[in-house]
C-alpha cells in the first residue's frame, strides 16, 4: 500500500482541514490613462491621429480588463521635446502625485511617437516611483524594469524614433532643393523653346532657309555653320 504525498505543504494542510482552495481572481488592468502625441509639421490631422492611437490602445488593454479613464494628447509637440515641457505630458506627470487620480497605469498608442532617444529611461523611473505601470504595444504588455530585453527594446524604439525624425528632415530639405533645381531647369528649357519658336517665325518672315534641305547640305542662318548656330542660339540657354 502506497500513500501519495503532495509536494505542496499548503495543499496538504487544506486537505486535512477540509478547506477548498480557491484560485485567485484576476481583476484585470482596471482604469488606465492614455497618452498620445501628434505633430502638425507634416500636415497631420490631429483628430485622425488621436482616433487611431486611442483605438490601438483600446485594442491592446481592453482584452486584459483595462479601460481608458483619462486622455492626454499633445498636438503640435515634437517628439524631441522633453515630457516636462510638453503640455499634456506635463499634466500627466503632475497627476502622478495625486492619489485620487483614478488610474494606476498608462497606455500609449505607439511607443515611437511618445519617446525620443533616451527619454524613456528618464521617464520610466518616475512612473515606477508612484506605482504606475507603463503598457507599450511594442512590448506586448507592461514594461518590466527587471527585464533586460524590455530595456533594450525601449532603447531601440527611442533610437528608431530619433532616426525617423532626422530622416524626415533630410528628405524634406532634399526634396526642397530638388524642386528648386527642377524649377530652374524647367525655366531654362521653356526659355530655349521660346527662343526656337521665335527663330522659326523669323525664318518664315525673312525667307531664311536654315531648315531647308539643299541637296546633301543644309544652309544655316547668316551662312553660319551648325556648330556656330548652336553656340549662338542654344549656348546662352544652357545652365552653367
Amino acid at each position: 500500500m502506497t500513500v501519495e504525498i503532495d509536494c505542496d505543504p499548503w495543499a496538504t494542510l487544506d486537505g486535512l482541514l477540509g478547506v477548498e482552495a480557491v484560485e485567485p481572481v484576476d481583476k484585470g488592468i482596471g482604469p488606465v490613462a492614455f497618452y498620445g502625441r501628434c505633430s502638425t509639421e507634416d500636415n497631420q490631422d490631429p483628430e485622425t491621429s488621436h482616433g487611431w492611437q486611442v483605438n490601438n490602445a483600446q485594442k491592446f488593454v481592453e482584452p486584459l480588463g483595462g479601460r481608458i479613464a483619462a486622455d492626454y494628447f499633445d498636438v503640435g509637440q515634437s517628439r524631441s521635446v522633453p515630457w516636462e515641457r510638453r503640455g499634456e505630458a506635463g499634466r500627466l506627470l503632475a497627476a502622478l502625485k495625486d492619489p485620487a487620480r483614478g488610474w494606476d497605469a498608462v497606455v500609449v498608442g505607439e511607443g515611437t511617437r511618445c519617446w525620443f532617444g533616451n527619454q524613456f529611461s528618464l521617464i520610466a523611473p518616475k512612473f515606477a516611483a508612484y506605482g504606475v505601470d507603463l503598457w507599450v504595444p511594442e512590448l506586448g504588455g507592461k514594461f518590466d524594469p527587471r527585464n533586460p530585453s524590455h530595456k533594450m527594446l525601449m532603447s531601440v524604439l527611442g533610437s528608431m524614433s530619433k532616426h525617423a525624425s532626422e530622416l524626415r528632415w533630410t528628405l524634406r530639405w532634399s526634396t526642397r532643393d530638388a524642386t528648386k533645381a527642377a524649377g530652374r531647369l524647367t525655366d531654362t528649357w521653356s526659355s530655349m523653346a521660346g527662343r526656337i519658336r521665335t527663330h522659326g517665325r523669323r525664318q518664315r518672315a525673312t525667307g531664311c532657309g536654315c531648315s531647308r534641305s539643299m541637296g546633301t547640305r543644309r544652309r544655316w542662318c547668316g551662312g553660319s555653320s551648325p556648330s556656330t548656330w548652336r553656340a549662338r542660339v542654344i549656348g546662352p540657354l544652357l545652365p552653367v
